[in-house]
């Protein structure tokens, strides 16, 4: 770097001192919630950052910079002084609060139910290669990066990425502005303002997005993914195995130590990775009484097995045709699962049957009936999946190396680049108290180089089901969390 360009550095870093010092005046609350930063300001601490790095590559190796990009503490800021490097390569970042959904908004409800179809869309797909074995996945979780990344799509592709998940005819403002009131609803934000200190949501989802070293985030794409998505942004080195330990780690952290070593290597073309992790836990309204919980027979596709099988009798919500039987058992914060029986006893042909309008329609006909449910006490932990084979056959052309649709959308350059890989990991756990679900996705951006009313009913969990983990939002009283098919409950 000439002088001239470390003397302009060198007042770059006295003018973010300055902000950073007028902004550590009170204790600092976690990296989603720092103060605003302009657009200006934002760019000048991505130019410093950009810098930065090319100074701590001269000075260390690769190994011991993997993660050089994470969003500082308050007492980090207030240290940044007496580390040059440090400062330059930690950026504050505040994200515009999450839009409230306190009013009806047409085309978020589109979305919200777009997001339904794609979830049962995708889940069809991927169950249809583990018949026979248990299958859980997220597919919100797959689900909402993709949302992230119109905002990176050529505007070439991005009306068929917008088909893809489901959410065709709405704009890329509709679908930001979708997704924000989404997080806002499903993690509970209006109950933890009305009690900041007392309310711990239940339902956490977070986002994120890991650059490497050489390469420059965009700038639109970086502000809406943090103001719409609350998703956080880090430097890596893909070259160095850490890079790997830090998108792992992170996965771990926000999904409470349930999703586990979700990728095991970056190729050196990789760009960019995008994370998202979810994880729920809450209790049932009304707990499975322990000593009525017994050891059963579930008849599965491959004969009877032993699990232990928890029963209650209660008024539930409660739907019934001609080819299925299904009950919601609501949890202790606006969130729920529905299980779901075939009467045919194949559940993958009720799965390829549901759409987000199917599931509405199973939400608004339930009447509040009388009822014994027995579900099986579980614990279901899926394989990392590839995603990339079936989100192609659904459409998303972001993986197409010839098109290259996020070339200069998520990172700054003409250099094509698209996505090569995405895995995703999900976790259930069912007992007499509730239930606890997580669930990551990881997208890798690469470059080249009905009954009577009053009647009681039974629905017995003892043979194939299905279930769908949903949370509560205006836009969507049942919006789809979790998917999955329980074959053999004595298995993890």
């Amino acid at each position: 770097m000439s002088l001239t360009h470390r003397l302009v550095l060198a007042i770059i870093l006295i003018a973010a001192l300055s902000f950073l010092a007028s902004a550590c005046q009170s204790s600092s609350p976690p990296a989603a919630e720092t103060p605003a930063q302009t657009p200006d300001e934002a760019t000048t601490a991505d130019s410093a950052q950009a810098d930065a790095s090319e100074a701590a590559e001269a000075a260390a190796p690769a190994e011991e910079s993997a993660l050089a990009g994470e969003a500082s503490s308050a007492g980090d800021l207030e240290a940044a002084d007496e580390d040059f490097e440090s400062v330059l390569s930690q950026v504050a970042e505040n994200p515009a609060p999450l839009i409230a959904a306190d009013s009806d908004d047409p085309a978020s409800e589109k979305a919200a139910m777009g997001a339904n179809d794609f979830a049962f869309r995708l889940a069809s797909a991927l169950a249809a290669d583990a018949k026979g074995e248990n299958f859980f996945i997220s597919p919100f979780s797959v689900w909402l990066p993709l949302a992230a990344l119109v905002n990176a799509t050529k505007e070439s592709g991005r009306e068929e990425l917008l088909e893809a998940i489901s959410v065709g005819g709405l704009s890329p403002d509709d679908i930001d502005k979708a997704s924000s009131r989404l997080l806002y609803s499903l993690t509970n934000v209006r109950s933890a303002e009305l009690d900041p200190e007392g309310f711990k949501s239940p339902v956490k989802i977070a986002n994120a997005v890991f650059v490497g070293r050489d390469w420059i985030l965009n700038l639109d794409f970086s502000r809406k993914f943090l103001d719409y998505y609350r998703g956080t942004s880090f430097e890596v080195d893909f070259l160095s195995p850490l890079a790997v330990d830090a998108v792992n780690n992170w996965v771990d952290e926000n999904t409470e130590g349930k999703i586990a070593n979700i990728v095991s290597e970056f190729t050196p073309d990789t760009v960019a990775v995008l994370a998202n992790a979810i994880f729920m836990s809450d209790s049932w309204v009304h707990a499975f009484p322990e000593d009525a919980t017994k050891p059963g027979a579930f008849h599965g596709p491959k004969g009877d097995v032993e699990t232990l099988l928890m029963e209650k009798s209660e008024t539930f919500s409660y739907y019934e045709d001609a080819a299925i039987q299904a009950a919601a058992l609501p949890l202790v914060n606006s969130s729920g699962l529905y299980v779901i029986v075939p009467k045919s006893g194949d559940p993958y042909s009720v799965l390829d049957s549901l759409s987000g309008a199917r599931l509405e329609e199973i939400n608004q006909k339930s009447q509040r009936r009388q009822g014994r449910v027995v579900l099986p006490r579980l614990k279901i932990q899926s394989e990392t999946l590839e995603l990339g084979p079936v989100l192609e056959k659904l459409g998303v052309k972001l993986f197409d190396p010839s098109a290259a649709l996020l070339t200069g959308g998520l990172v700054e350059g003409a250099e094509p680049v698209f996505l090569s890989k995405a895995f995703h990991k999900a976790m259930i756990e069912i007992d007499e108290n509730g239930l606890t679900a997580a669930a990551a996705t990881i997208m890798v951006a690469a470059t080249r180089a009905m009954l009577p009313e009053g009647e009681p009913f039974e629905l017995i969990c003892d043979k194939p089901f299905l279930m769908v983990v949903y949370g509560k939002s205006r836009d969507n009283p049942v919006q789809v969390l979790f998917t999955g098919i329980v074959n053999d409950p004595s298995r993890n």
